[in-house]
């Protein structure tokens, strides 16, 4: 891209962003918000952090196994109970079949008390929204993968935007 080029050449500065997933930094990436069908599947996937920045992301999956993200939470500076207690709030009264939660971050933040916290937080103490199963730490991550099965996930999404049958799942984000 011609912005990478002026950067390499004479030492302009360009934000980073779009470097991975240009397609994202797109209209056609994402879809207008709709009413998520009652019988689509919800998840909850957490980034936590004790000190740093604590993300998550909700995502519907259709009966197709097509990823709809459809809400973000992204804030630091906060205790791991102002961060639940955000969480709890996002998700109102909905029900979840799965909570992930990064165990690469739990480890670097205080292993498994960190875990306990959210666990307690966003299973057993969570007044209103709940979930059918336990909080599953995933620890495998390997960062080419993810980025590589994000890709894939995006180019079927191209397609189907594009009027072409996907050949297998997609992602496609509610705007915001």
């Amino acid at each position: 891209p011609e912005d990478v080029r002026r950067a390499r050449a004479r030492g302009e500065f360009i934000g980073a962003s779009g470097l991975i997933y240009p397609w994202l930094h797109t209209d056609e990436a994402y879809t207008q918000p709709f009413a998520i069908p009652a019988h689509w599947q919800l998840i909850r996937v957490i980034d936590p952090s004790a000190a740093g920045t604590t993300a998550v992301l909700w995502v519907a999956i259709d009966p197709y196994s097509n990823l709809w993200p459809y809400r973000e939470y992204y804030e630091r500076g906060r205790s791991v109970s102002e961060h639940c207690h955000h969480i709890q709030q996002l998700s109102g009264q909905e029900a979840y079949v799965l909570d992930l939660i990064d165990g690469q971050s739990l480890a670097a933040s205080g292993g498994a008390n960190l875990e306990t916290v959210y666990h307690q937080y966003l299973t057993h103490l969570n007044a209103g929204s709940y979930s059918t199963s336990p909080l599953i730490p995933f620890t495998d991550k390997k960062i080419e993968d993810g980025i590589f099965s994000v890709w894939e996930y995006m180019r079927a999404a191209e397609s189907y935007v594009a009027g072409v049958e996907p050949e297998h799942p997609f992602l496609r984000p509610f705007s915001n």
